[in-house]
Parts: C-alpha cells; structure tokens; sequence
C-alpha cells in the first residue's frame, strides 16, 4: 500500500514538473514572437522611412510619351512611358518624329537650348514636328539627385501645363559648374516664376515638387532612354566609331530615328535646324 501511495506521489510530482516546464515553453514561445514581432516592426520602421526619404509617387505627366523606336528596338519592352512630347497632338500626318535626348545638368545641352529649343518648340506648335524631349539622368553621378531634382520639376511642369517654357528655363538657370546643381529655390520658385506660374497653379507645382509625385516616371525615363541610346552606341562601335560615340552623349536629336549631327548647325540662325530636320527626314 505504502509502494502504491508513493508511487502515486512519484507520478503526480512528475506530472506537476512536465505541466511547469509546458508553462516555461509556452512563456518562451510568448516572448521570442514579441522579439520577433518588434523586430519585423523596426524593420518595416527602417523601410518606411527610407522609402519617405527616397519620395517619390507615380504620378505620370499628361503628355508623356513612348518612344516607339526604343519600343522596336526592345529597349523598352513594355511600352512605358519615357518621354514627354510637345504639342504633339498638332502634328501634321507627314510630320517627322523628333526627339531630344537631354540631361538638364549636361552643359552642352544647354548651349543646344539657347540656339535651338524654342524653335524647336515653334515647329511642334506648328505642327511640323512630332517632337518630344527624353530626359535622362545620368548626371546625378555628380552628386544625389542633382539631375533627377530639375527632372522631376519638369515633369511637375507639364502636370500644370508649362512644360515646354518650363523646359527651357531650367537651362536658362543651370549651374555655371558642372555638377554644382540646382537649388531647391530655384526648381520650386525661382523658375516657376519666370514661367508665369502663379496663385493655384503655382501650388499645385510646389505640391507635385515637394512630394516627388513624377519620381517613379523620372527614373522611367532614365532607364529606358539611357537603354536605347546606349543599344545605339554598342551597335554603332561605340569609341571605336564616330557615329557610336555621338550616340552615347548628349544632346542627341534624332529625326524619324537617324541622328542629326548638331555640329552642322548654325547656332546664330535657329531656322538652321528647321533646314536640317526637314533634310534628313527626307533621306
């Protein structure tokens, strides 16, 4: 009987223990997922906020457009959109597709602006030209974001209709140092301004500047404009041959796909260009 009662005593103590140590497992488990929950929290925390300070929204400008050349080429297999055009909706049936390949830092666009850009700009208004501008930015390598800020208020731009004076001005207002880049006072007020942006208009601009609402299109436009410009200058023979090299720098102005050599034009006379697109197109 004493043998049965301690026995009894024996199995009951060991039940108590496995029911304790259940407990301690159960705790254990508690706690190591509200370690694991807090650090999925700081994580998710740390994405977040990187994200926020990337900014960035995919607000796509109501006259971007794709380049279909890089679409045949495969360069931009998906027909997103990479550029923005220019009165295209004036364009003429027979009217040559032509499009600039610019960085808004790059110094020798600048130059090509100031001769040509707003003749450019006329020939669209008037129809003779499908012309779009295919902003790249490569140029932030001299420094974070400084060609994808102007690229981005441009894009803004042409949410409240002005980009192709928009387009210009930035230029007018480049840095005289490659690379030093534009102020945040310039994009948001200084180069509005001179655009006539004012009252509603003007914050609806800041609004899409400060949010980088047109960041997502921007490096769009970068991806697959630097993909077909550099397919052109690898199939072309790159450094190796003039006509490669041509193809991967800018500015590039290309006419129904063939490359217009700028170095022919005459910077003192803009109808110049109006002559040579109209020459090439018909080669």
């Amino acid at each position: 009987m004493a043998n049965a009662t301690s026995s009894r005593r024996e199995a009951l103590r060991a039940q108590q223990l496995a029911a304790q140590r259940a407990a301690r497992t159960r705790r254990m488990i508690g706690i190591g997922a509200a370690i694991v929950a807090v650090v999925l929290v700081a994580v998710f925390g740390v994405i977040l906020v990187n994200q926020l300070g990337k900014g960035g929204g995919s607000v796509v400008p109501p006259n971007a457009v794709v380049n279909q050349f890089g679409v045949q080429a495969g360069t931009n297999p998906n027909s997103l959109k990479d550029g923005i055009g220019i009165a295209q909706d004036k364009a003429k049936a027979d009217a040559p597709t032509v499009q600039l390949f610019a960085d808004y830092q790059c110094p020798g666009c600048k130059a090509f602006d100031a001769a040509f850009g707003e003749k450019l700009n006329e020939l669209a208004q008037s129809g003779d030209i499908k012309y779009s501008v295919q902003i790249e930015t490569f140029l932030d390598r001299l420094g974070t974001n400084k060609s994808t800020d102007p690229a981005i208020a441009a894009s803004c731009a042409d949410v409240v209709g002005v980009f192709p004076q928009f387009h210009l001005e930035i230029f007018k207002n480049q840095p005289d140092t490659e690379g030093a880049g534009y102020t945040k006072d310039q994009l948001r007020n200084t180069i509005p301004a001179a655009v006539g942006l004012s009252g509603d208009k003007l914050t609806q601009f800041q609004q899409c500047f400060d949010d980088r609402a047109t960041a997502s299109f921007v490096e769009q436009q970068n991806k697959f404009n630097g993909a077909f410009t550099s397919a052109q200058y690898t199939k072309l023979g790159g450094n190796n041959s003039a006509e490669g090299k041509a193809w991967g720098s800018t500015p590039l102005l290309t006419v129904n796909n063939k490359r217009l050599d700028t170095s022919t034009l005459t910077t003192s006379d803009a109808n110049s260009i109006a002559d040579a697109i109209k020459k090439l197109a018909a080669s």
